[in-house]
């Protein structure tokens, strides 16, 4: 299972990620990405999303 996180930060308050869905594989949940057209985030393995052992949005924000 994988889990599409979008990353959004905001210019006087930090940085926070969301999980959109979980799909069952890595391709399905790219190709919804893509659909989507998320610029800023990425599909993560959905137990290290829960267990929150993954790079928070801040280490990825283009600001």
């Amino acid at each position: 299972m994988y889990t599409l996180v979008l990353f959004v930060c905001w210019l006087d308050a930090g940085c926070q990620n969301l999980a959109i869905d979980n799909y069952p594989t890595e391709t399905r949940c790219l190709a919804s990405m893509a659909d989507q057209r998320i610029r800023n985030g990425g599909c993560y393995p959905t137990v290290e999303v829960a267990g929150d052992y993954w790079r928070p949005a801040s280490e990825y924000r283009d600001l």
